[in-house]
């Protein structure tokens, strides 16, 4: 299934906001000053008050697409797949839903709007450490959905963490990324060689 990138980014809009969420649109791609960074690095680094609490005008569903400048990433810019800017498409629940509906929506997503084969797609979870536990909720759940046993893996904070490097008191936790073979033909593709990460659902319960 080939499609622009402008299809790309209806197709998350519109499928968002038939889920009850309200398009807030982006932010500049520099920094407003009040993040302590010159460029926005997440879509999740503008929406940082709503995230800590504070109630956002346009409710608790909110979808965007935002531009981002990934200076986290730039040791790896000049691969396949890491660019210097991007744009990161995001739906955000302000103390609405949590991994239940989210992983249902983007298993949906990717099977029914995007046409991807459940049995290809590989998904990882946080495996635990000593500040929290290990993610068998989300794991459980994408097993209810089909995604093969096999194909979900328990990865280390390092691989399966999100938080804002180098900072305190901003929102932190456990991520499940979501993987599809670079070459869908490709027989008995191995995981992580073969694949490639097409998206990655962050449950940011924890505050650093």
């Amino acid at each position: 299934m080939k499609i622009t990138s402008k299809q790309l980014r209806q197709k998350w809009l519109s499928f968002y906001e038939s889920k009850g969420h309200t398009d807030i649109g982006a932010v500049s791609l520099i920094g407003d000053g009040t993040t302590g960074v010159m460029f926005n690095v997440a879509g999740m680094q503008p929406l940082m008050p709503y995230l800590l609490g504070k109630t956002h005008p346009a409710g608790k569903r909110l979808t965007n697409v935002q531009g981002c400048v990934r200076t986290v990433d730039i040791d790896s810019v000049g691969d396949a797949s890491h660019f210097t800017f991007f744009e990161m498409m995001g739906n955000w629940s302000l103390g609405d839903y949590f991994k239940k509906e989210k992983t249902a929506w983007t298993f949906e997503l990717l099977t029914k709007e995007f046409g991807l084969d459940k049995n290809k797609i590989c998904s990882t979870v946080f495996e635990g450490n000593e500040s929290a536990p290990r993610d068998e909720e989300t794991a459980d759940l994408l097993k209810g959905l089909g995604i093969l046993p096999e194909h979900i893996f328990f990865l280390p904070k390092s691989d399966n963490w999100w938080e804002l490097e180098g900072t305190v008191g901003t929102p932190c936790g456990p991520d499940n990324e979501w993987f599809y073979p670079i070459d869908e033909e490709k027989e008995d593709p191995v995981f992580p060689d073969d694949y490639v990460e097409i998206g990655n659902d962050v449950y940011m319960q924890y505050r650093k």
